[in-house]
């Protein structure tokens, strides 16, 4: 007989209908998820979860920190944010599956964690408008299947456009200002992850923050560092592991296997003058909005990594960052400046426009910046 389960609590644009209550004890963490009568999702968490990816709960136990937050990029139906969440002081769930939030927000509530914020849009190299959805291959054609991914074009009825954030963005929306530190980053999003490795990783290295990364290298888009690029940037900074083996190659190691979960731990402890693969812009302030388009579409040969200042409406201009006045700006800035972020003002912009060959050496290797 199933039991039938009121449920005694009202959540924003969550519509499920909660039949019954699976409860699962996973490395030591209690998990209570809804059963809702959608057979792959029921299945799943009843039958498959207390075995699914037993080593990435045990490279948790390695990572686990109590005062610091974890960043869950691809956060699914809780399957990990649940664990997260018992194991650090908070969690930051960055999920863009519209079906997969319903269940993310119910397992949260029904697992009692209330430590977790939620960002609903899909993270990318920018905040351009792209295309979401199932992988349209294999039967997967459905919404919550765990391999929804940003799309260059649609290729399911199922699809829809959400605007994108970086991960910059979501470091000034919910780390800054909290006075706690991102200790660790999980990211497992469907190859997605090939255009923001370069800003996690640059991120890790700078503040002592160890990252596990899934992984899906035949999955990986044109045009994106590839891990010749990430090698020659980061890896050697790094101690990588994989159920807890040392990796002494990790190029090779992903070719050969390429869905791998790698760790990241950061060797320097966040002392080591690295450099990013597309350098970081903030555009501080700009004469009016003909220079900066020009000075934008100057940098952007150069770089995807642009932020922009400004508490004008541009969001439907420039598919930046686009940072406004608050308490946590000035902080956010420091940040920025302490990690080697290309700072332009309105007299620089002027300087660079009229002189652009200035403005292609500042994105050299060997140049450093200093103004």
């Amino acid at each position: 007989m199933v039991k039938k389960y009121t449920v005694m609590f009202a959540l924003e644009n969550v519509d499920l209908v909660i039949k019954n209550i699976h409860f699962v004890r996973k490395q030591n963490v209690d998990h209570a998820f809804a059963i809702t009568g959608n057979e792959m999702t029921d299945n799943f968490v009843s039958r498959m979860f207390i075995g699914w990816e037993n080593y990435t709960f045990t490279t948790f136990e390695e990572v686990k920190d109590p005062n610091g937050i974890a960043l869950d990029i691809g956060a699914w139906i809780a399957t990990t944010a649940i664990w997260l969440s018992k194991n650090f002081s908070n969690v930051i769930c960055v999920e863009a599956d519209n079906e997969s939030l319903k269940y993310l927000k119910v397992n949260l509530k029904l697992s009692n964690c209330n430590n977790t914020v939620i960002c609903d849009a899909p993270i990318s190299k920018d905040c351009s408008n792209l295309v979401f959805g199932p992988r349209n291959s294999g039967g997967w054609n459905v919404l919550n299947n765990s391999t929804s991914h940003l799309k260059n074009a649609s290729d399911s009825e199922h699809d829809y456009t959400k605007r994108c954030v970086t991960f910059k963005q979501i470091i000034h929306d919910y780390v800054v200002g909290t006075g706690k530190k991102l200790s660790f980053v999980k990211c497992d999003i469907e190859g997605g992850e090939d255009c923001i490795l370069d800003d996690i990783l640059h991120y890790c290295l700078k503040n002592n923050t160890n990252a596990y990364i899934s992984f899906h290298l035949n999955w990986w888009k044109p045009g994106n560092p590839s891990l010749e690029d990430l090698s020659k940037y980061y890896y050697e900074y790094f101690d990588c592991y994989e159920c807890g083996k040392l990796i002494v190659d990790p190029v090779n190691h992903v070719k050969k296997d390429p869905f791998c979960s790698i760790l990241f731990k950061p060797k320097n402890n966040g002392l080591i003058n690295v450099k990013k693969i597309n350098k970081s812009v903030l555009i501080t302030s700009y004469k009016d909005l003909d220079e900066l388009t020009r000075i934008v579409d100057e940098i952007k040969k150069f770089t995807h990594d642009i932020i922009i200042a400004s508490d004008e409406k541009l969001e439907d201009k420039f598919p930046y960052f686009i940072l406004k006045s608050s308490d946590k700006k000035n902080q956010f800035v420091q940040n920025l400046t302490n990690t080697g972020s290309l700072l332009l003002d309105s007299g620089k912009i002027t300087e660079l426009l009229g002189n652009l060959d200035s403005l292609s050496t500042l994105f050299k290797d060997d140049v450093v910046v200093d103004f």
